[in-house]
């Protein structure tokens, strides 16, 4: 295993010709898998649950390093009651890449907004900020990693939910 790891961080650093497109006039096209686990506090009892999240994701180039784009997805609740509640995402993001497209990595800064309409007509609007690097694999297709923090307004419940989650997302580049 781990030679397998160090022949893949090798090969990723000894490929000079590899470069990002992230540029105007550029398309994104990829998608991610998040995993989140929350504690929800409310007035009489407290919950822990496990999230998971999967979203594909198209976006547009406005200008050089910003892209905006649209993300449907899926979203999988589940809690130590034995609760699940399957989501339909739909969302809009901007990601601004910190580095010029010339480099083998970036690192991206991600907002977004989603609303959710889950089982049995629920509802809910989250806003996320999510960030961290990404690694090229040549100058179209890019692995990323991300951190980021949630807040959710569920229907019918009177406190915003707080989550922190990490992912892990595959990114095409097309111009």
């Amino acid at each position: 295993m781990k030679l397998f790891v160090c022949s893949i961080i090798l090969f990723l650093f000894s490929n000079n010709i590899s470069f990002s497109q992230i540029n105007k006039g550029n398309w994104l096209i990829g998608g991610s898998i998040d995993f989140t686990s929350q504690n929800t506090h409310f007035e009489v009892f407290s919950r822990t649950s496990t999230i998971i999240n999967s979203k594909a994701d198209i976006g547009y180039f406005l200008i050089d390093q910003l892209a905006l784009g649209v993300k449907p997805g899926f979203y999988l609740y589940k809690d130590y009651s034995q609760l699940n509640i399957k989501y339909f995402d739909l969302g809009v993001f901007s990601r601004y890449y910190f580095l010029k497209s010339n480099s083998l990595y970036n690192i991206i800064i991600q907002p977004e907004y989603f609303m959710s309409f889950g089982d049995g007509g629920a509802t809910k609007n989250t806003y996320s900020l999510l960030a961290g690097p990404v690694i090229y694999f040549n100058e179209r297709i890019g692995l990323e990693f991300n951190i980021g923090y949630s807040i959710q307004n569920v229907k019918g419940i009177s406190t915003k939910i707080h989550a922190l989650q990490s992912g892990i997302g595959l990114q095409i580049h097309l111009n």
